[in-house]
């Protein structure tokens, strides 16, 4: 039985699966169920081989789309695979992670929410931080986002009990057995779809460093992948630039995950 377990559906991602991995290993997640829906699953499975080979990481593949849809069926696979063997399960992107704010580890942050079913965890959006290209690490190459009160880190990401989750409903939200309740970082119930609308929200013990725009290059070409699937906010050119521009204000310099950062590159080395 394990403790926390991360679930990661993703596209195009190859560049940073390893951080991504290294990173939530080091702040406490014991297995990761990772599945790929690259038109060619072999570079991922490749370059996740060793993880698999100790059991870390679950590896599948699903291809085609639309991703959306795909997404939520993959998530419903992995809570039924999950049912029975780990108290918490995530649902996380390789863009977000997941950070203990005032300790070390995650399972000293979330023990304080055992008697709950589910956790709201509030996105902090960072932006391009100035820079043209993809920087070696996400973790330590992007430091500024949008400030505590942003409407935009309202966004939440759920950690969940399979054994209390009866369904899928979008990918921030579950659907729960009566009479558990999805809370926040509070205590406090969160009853909208994807948006924690209480005050206060913003993570003061876990939160997700949402990466959401990295750097200008990459931004474009994420633009072009998502063009296609009908990504609501990219159809035009006058979308995608309010989509940069309402995310790439440098409002905070936060430095809070570079206490992470010198270990991560030791395990990356």
């Amino acid at each position: 039985m394990k403790y926390l377990t991360v679930c990661c559906a993703f596209k195009d991602e190859l560049r940073y699966l390893r951080e991504w991995i290294e990173y939530h290993r080091l702040i406490g997640v014991e297995r990761f169920h990772m599945v790929s829906n690259d038109a060619s699953p072999d570079a991922a499975r490749a370059l996740l081989q060793p993880y698999i080979d100790r059991a870390e990481v679950v590896f599948s593949s699903r291809s085609g789309g639309p991703f959306n849809k795909l997404q939520m069926e993959i998530y419903f696979d992995v809570l039924q695979a999950a049912l029975g063997q780990t108290r918490w399960l995530a649902f996380l992107d390789v863009d977000e992670f997941l950070m203990p704010v005032q300790v070390e580890n995650l399972r000293e942050a979330l023990a304080a929410y055992e008697r709950f079913p589910a956790l709201a965890v509030n996105w902090a959006c960072f932006g391009s931080s100035g820079l043209r290209d993809a920087p070696a690490l996400q973790t330590e190459g992007f430091r500024t986002r949008l400030r505590d009160d942003d409407d935009e880190n309202r966004i939440y990401k759920s950690i969940v009990d399979p054994a209390r989750v009866i369904g899928t409903y979008n990918p921030h939200r579950f659907l729960l057995a009566e009479p558990g309740v999805l809370v926040d970082e509070f205590g406090a119930p969160v009853t909208h779809p994807w948006r924690n609308e209480n005050n206060p929200f913003f993570g003061r013990r876990l939160r997700i460093n949402h990466y959401r725009l990295r750097s200008a290059r990459e931004f474009a070409a994420k633009v072009e992948r998502w063009r296609d699937g009908g990504h609501p906010e990219f159809g035009n050119a006058d979308a995608v630039q309010s989509y940069w521009d309402r995310n790439d204000r440098a409002d905070v310099v936060d430095e809070t995950i570079q206490r992470f950062v010198p270990e991560l590159r030791r395990r990356l080395s």
